[in-house]
């Protein structure tokens, strides 16, 4: 008996065919994904900013405690402001000369505050934010590659009193302050004014009444405000603009401080940028 040959499946009946996608679908899908990264990445920008905000602030305060270590360690006093303008061999706050003059051997980690901070590395006397091989050489073509300066009146000024009768022999003492929770002593700087360790800030005074003038004082040295997502560009600076309340564009604009007590604060250029914040003999 002769057997039927098996039957055959019709021609494509049950196989599955894929379709490819066509150009204009991958064009579309392509657009929405670009449409997306548009739309998260100053999202994403903002939040990565503030946590490098909040990173800054903790060293900053990390840098205030030490220094106030230090005058707790020293009979009160404050070391010396790291100046590049008067490089000398006792205490500065930060080593930070590359040409140091105390010796090639000084280096930043033998900072005196080094020791009163656990865990010292170099990168904490850098905001992260901050681009520093991008700051302008300046005093004996060296610059300075650290984001934090010290407030110059709460330094332990080594200048003549015959050449400097404002500044010379000053040794400000840590149980003599007037309202140490109000006065500045560290201050993440601008980086485009930043040239030393030393902090010399276009301070006006903001208060109107008291039984004695308080004159401004003619630094030049400025708040940073980088962390500040409000803050807008070109950043108009100067001694002229502080002093005079004249329009700025970055005048309310906030950056990070370490203040006398050990806080720090994220406050603005125009409350930062105040003799009676700046000078620790004013009371206020």
């Amino acid at each position: 008996m002769s057997q039927c040959p098996p039957s055959r499946p019709e021609a494509g009946r049950g196989r599955r065919v894929s379709h490819g996608f066509t150009l204009v679908e991958l064009l579309v899908v392509i657009g929405i994904i670009a449409l997306l990264i548009s739309i998260l990445m100053p999202a994403l920008s903002r939040a990565r900013e503030q946590a490098n905000g909040v990173k800054c602030l903790s060293n900053v305060r990390q840098i205030g405690m030490a220094l106030y270590m230090y005058a707790n360690d020293n009979h009160g006093a404050y070391p010396f402001g790291a100046r590049g303008d008067f490089p000398i061999v006792r205490e500065d706050w930060i080593y930070w000369q590359p040409s140091n003059p105390r010796g090639p051997d000084a280096k930043v980690d033998q900072s005196p505050i080094a020791k009163y901070i656990g865990n010292f590395s170099p990168e904490l006397l850098r905001c992260p934010s901050d681009n520093v091989e991008n700051h302008k050489p300046y005093f004996n073509n060296e610059a300075y590659n650290y984001s934090y300066t010290m407030n110059e009146f709460f330094e332990s000024s080594p200048r003549s009193p015959a050449l400097w009768p404002d500044y010379g022999g000053r040794l400000v003492k840590l149980g003599a302050l007037k309202n140490a929770s109000n006065k500045i002593l560290v201050a993440e700087e601008d980086e485009n004014t930043i040239n030393d360790g030393l902090f010399a800030a276009p301070a006006d005074s903001h208060r109107t009444t008291g039984a004695f003038p308080i004159y401004p004082h003619p630094g030049s040295d400025m708040l940073s405000v980088r962390h500040d997502v409000n803050r807008r560009t070109p950043d108009l600076q100067g001694l002229g603009a502080v002093q005079s309340k004249a329009p700025e564009a970055n005048l309310q604009r906030k950056g990070n401080a370490a203040f006398a007590d050990g806080h720090a604060e994220y406050l603005t250029r125009y409350e930062l940028h105040d003799v009676t914040r700046i000078r620790p003999d004013v009371e206020q």
